[in-house]
């Protein structure tokens, strides 16, 4: 068993580890790093470790911890992940349209513009207790 069951864990869930360490450090190639890291810590300790009930919950925390002591020595704050998506001018470039072009770009603009939709559909009142709504 050993390493090759760690191994297999690791495949098994790598989107979503990425995906954890991303949402800390919101730096791609930190997250890409910090996953190598992370994978190795799992795969040095898996004999110690032992059976492991939870994979999901132990590698969530290593990376937790890898990702705070990585942001700790950059010298960086981190940063909440919000629900709202980054701006649509976050890494984008100006075309001559006066479109922006980028990760940001059309796809988000409308996405962010159902979502306003959305908030602005809701009745009136909601949070006002029954009877005091005008």
């Amino acid at each position: 068993m050993g390493t090759e069951e760690a191994s297999r864990r690791l495949l098994q869930h790598r989107r979503l580890l990425y995906a954890y360490i991303l949402a800390i450090v919101r730096d791609a190639q930190m997250a890409e790093d910090l996953f190598q890291e992370v994978s190795i810590v799992i795969l040095r300790r898996w004999e110690e470790l032992g059976s492991v009930r939870d994979f999901w919950a132990l590698a969530r925390a290593i990376a937790r911890r890898q990702a705070l002591a990585a942001i700790r020595q950059a010298g960086r704050n981190p940063t909440l992940v919000s629900p709202e998506p980054p701006a649509a001018s976050a890494g984008a470039e100006a075309d001559p349209g006066g479109q922006t072009a980028g990760p940001f770009s059309d796809d988000d603009r409308r996405g962010q513009a159902r979502r306003r939709a959305r908030r602005s559909r809701r009745p009136f009142g909601i949070g006002t207790p029954p009877g005091r709504r005008g």
